[in-house]
Order: structure tokens, then C-alpha cells, then sequence
């Protein structure tokens, strides 16, 4: 466990430059597996339940910031997947060689 956390700290993984950021996107994506919700709903829902405030004008504009991350995020959910399928040695009916 402790070198898959270390790989989701690469900086190659970095997907929000700013610090800021990244924990409004973690704790966006957080609060979208247990309430799914508009922008709005969510700044709400963790304001109100975790007492975390996010600016909705600054959600926004880091949700443009993602919009343009997108292939990159892609890439990064696709190799990370992969690299923990290889790593359990999961049975694909036998796609992976």
C-alpha cells in the first residue's frame, strides 16, 4: 500500500499545480461519490457537513482548469489502473499477457 501512495505523489501525477486546488478537486470528487450534486450542491453539502468552503466562483475556475487536464487525467487513471491490475496479478481472462 505504501508504494501505491508514494506513485499517487509522483509529480508526473500532479493533475492541480496549486496546492489550493488539488484539495478543493479532492474533496469535490469525495463529495461526489457519496452525494452526487451540482457545483453548487457540493460547495453546500461540504460546507455544511464538513465545514470545508469553497468559493463556488473558485470551483469554477478550477473546474476549467480541469477541463483541460482531461487527456492527462485519462492517461493517468489508465496507467494507474493497469499498474495495480499487473501488480495483483488479476486474471483478465487472459487479455494481459
Amino acid at each position: 500500500m505504501t508504494s501505491s501512495l508514494l506513485a499517487l505523489n509522483s509529480p508526473e501525477l500532479t493533475i492541480m499545480q496549486r496546492k489550493r486546488d488539488s484539495e478543493m478537486l479532492r474533496d469535490l470528487v469525495l463529495a461526489l461519490t457519496v452525494k452526487p450534486d451540482s457545483k453548487r450542491g457540493l460547495a453546500q453539502y461540504l460546507s455544511e457537513q464538513f465545514d470545508k468552503n469553497h468559493d463556488l466562483d473558485t470551483i469554477y475556475r478550477m473546474m476549467n482548469k480541469l477541463q483541460e487536464r482531461i487527456p492527462k487525467i485519462k492517461e493517468l487513471c489508465f496507467k494507474n489502473t493497469l499498474a495495480l491490475i499487473l501488480n495483483k496479478q488479476v486474471s483478465l481472462g487472459g487479455y494481459l499477457q
